[in-house]
């Protein structure tokens, strides 16, 4: 079976209309503030779909309930209550709850661990549940996942005991950031005819005064300005004086290379600027076969600034590589969250091979990410 899973889409910062959620009661929760519910209809392993049919094993943890079927996770919510579970505590000492998610209809081959406690339920903040469940189904996504808990005694030589698994239906979100003016350059340009408005940004990051970003020029003759600001102003306007450096009183930033997708770099602590055509993204590691001698080439979406391939994957690891060289390259650092590449990151480890759809999105400048979707007969 395969999990469709969708890579990319503008941030939501509301939740559909057509969707009801039910504001629930208060639920038990350690590290949270408020209570909101924005999810669907509280229910247990007796009262919803069970990845396997059949008598529960009355050896099995009883009662497992989960405080939603539906869930939508927003970042402007990120510390306020997303969900809860509980169970039947098991009589005796020493037991270790453990609450494990994994790929619906994987039949929990790869799980990841959500929390553990010795009490008989346990409950998430919005941003800590999406920083977990991103894990395996990413950033913007929605969809299905099996939930179960795990009762072991650490200090016994004693079998683990488990729940019937329920699912839950959840959508993920980036964790975007809106960077201030300080931090943005716009680019407005003949390709977007000179819409300072709705104009590309290039931003800084980690290093102040480091600007870059990814911009798709569409017209076979770019011409830009650089904008500090959201007003056309002459203080404000960024303009080529000369050997790559932009300053007041010049000329026009003139792009040579014709239509398509660029990393366009600024520095305030050199005044230079500089842009690299990207004529492709591949991946290059152990875990990518060669295909007649040559990596694997993603599929480019020049309008979406976005990339994309389904490729067998060995297990071992890779690196999205940009014009066939290592020159411009992004691995993934464990510090980030899931799915944000970093150019100074190890490279991404593939436990297990299988056949994968990879994504490489690229449009918003400061909130790149990927996406890694094992596929399933």
């Amino acid at each position: 079976m395969q999990t469709k899973i969708t890579f990319f889409r503008e941030r939501n910062r509301k939740i559909n209309g057509s969707f009801l959620f039910v504001l629930l009661g208060t639920l038990f929760f350690t590290s949270c503030t408020k209570e909101i519910a924005f999810r669907e209809d509280a229910f247990s392993t007796q009262d919803f779909m069970k990845p396997n049919s059949g008598t529960t094993n009355i050896n099995n943890v009883s009662n497992f309930h989960v405080s939603a079927s539906k869930l939508v996770l927003l970042q402007d919510n990120a510390s306020i209550q997303a969900i809860s579970f509980s169970w039947n505590a098991i009589a005796g000492k020493g037991i270790q709850y453990t609450v494990e998610a994994a790929v619906r209809g994987t039949s929990f081959e790869e799980p990841i661990t959500l929390g553990s406690t010795d009490d008989a339920s346990l409950g998430f903040c919005v941003q800590k549940f999406n920083s977990l469940i991103c894990q395996i189904l990413y950033a913007n996504n929605t969809g299905m996942v099996d939930i179960r808990v795990k009762a072991s005694w650490p200090d016994l030589n004693k079998n683990a005991l488990y729940s019937d698994a329920v699912a839950l239906e959840v959508t993920t979100y980036q964790n975007y950031t809106d960077y201030d003016d300080p931090k943005v350059f716009r680019l407005p340009g003949n390709y977007q005819n000179w819409k300072l408005a709705t104009a590309p940004k290039v931003v800084s990051t980690t290093i102040a005064g480091e600007y870059e970003g990814y911009i798709n020029f569409t017209n076979q003759y770019p011409q830009i300005l650089m904008v500090k600001g959201s007003q056309w102003e002459t203080k404000n306007t960024y303009t080529n004086i000369g050997d790559n450096k932009f300053g007041f009183g010049g000329s026009m930033i003139s792009v040579f290379g014709g239509a398509g997708v660029y990393l366009f770099r600024a520095s305030t602590n050199t005044n230079k600027w500089s842009y690299t055509k990207i004529n492709s993204w591949d991946l290059n590691g152990t875990a990518v076969p060669a295909i007649n001698g040559a990596d694997p080439v993603m599929t480019a979406e020049a309008a979406s600034v976005s990339w994309s391939i389904t490729t067998n994957l060995a297990k071992g690891s890779f690196r999205f590589r940009a014009n066939n060289n290592k020159a411009i390259s992004f691995g993934h650092k464990n510090s980030d969250d899931p799915g944000v590449p970093s150019y100074e990151g190890d490279n991404i480890v593939i436990a297990s091979p299988g056949n994968y759809t990879i994504k490489l999105q690229l449009l918003l400048a400061g909130n790149y990410l990927y996406s890694i979707q094992k596929n399933r007969n």
